[in-house]
């Protein structure tokens, strides 16, 4: 498990432009559109000249790793409270209402994995173009 990265915005200033910008993280990764998160990144490349690029890389490793440690936590949960409701369906003991209370349960279950498993899918895809978008830059 990697520790939270210490730097949480990345401050760049541009004098001859007259601006200065500050992005913060794990915003700028996870949260922007992809378009504007390889906006971001194109700036951020054009006028810090590499300083921040570890900054950047540290935490996308920080997410990456966080989200397939959680992809595989939901799926262990699953594996493991998984209720075929079909086989209790048979049991007279069983009632209706919690043959539902199981299906709805696996269906939250099922969600849990689905999503995480996107989450990890989007950073890893959000990493490969920062990944082509430094080749560009020559970094």
């Amino acid at each position: 498990m990697l520790y939270r990265p210490d730097v949480d915005c990345i401050r760049i200033e541009n004098e001859w432009k007259h601006a200065r910008m500050t992005f913060n993280f794990p915003f700028l990764i996870t949260d922007m559109t992809l378009t504007d998160m390889k906006k971001s990144m194109k700036l951020i490349l054009e006028w810090s000249e590499e300083e921040h690029i570890p900054v950047i890389e540290e935490w996308f490793k920080y997410l990456i790793e966080e989200a397939r440690d959680l992809w595989e936590a939901n799926s262990k949960k699953f594996v493991d409270e998984y209720k075929d409701a079909d086989y209790y369906k048979r049991d007279p003991k069983v009632s209706v209402k919690e043959i539902k209370h199981m299906r709805a349960h696996n269906s939250a279950l099922k969600d849990d994995v689905r999503r995480s498993k996107s989450t990890y899918e989007k950073l890893l895809k959000r990493h490969e173009a920062f990944k082509e978008l430094k080749v560009t830059k020559g970094y």
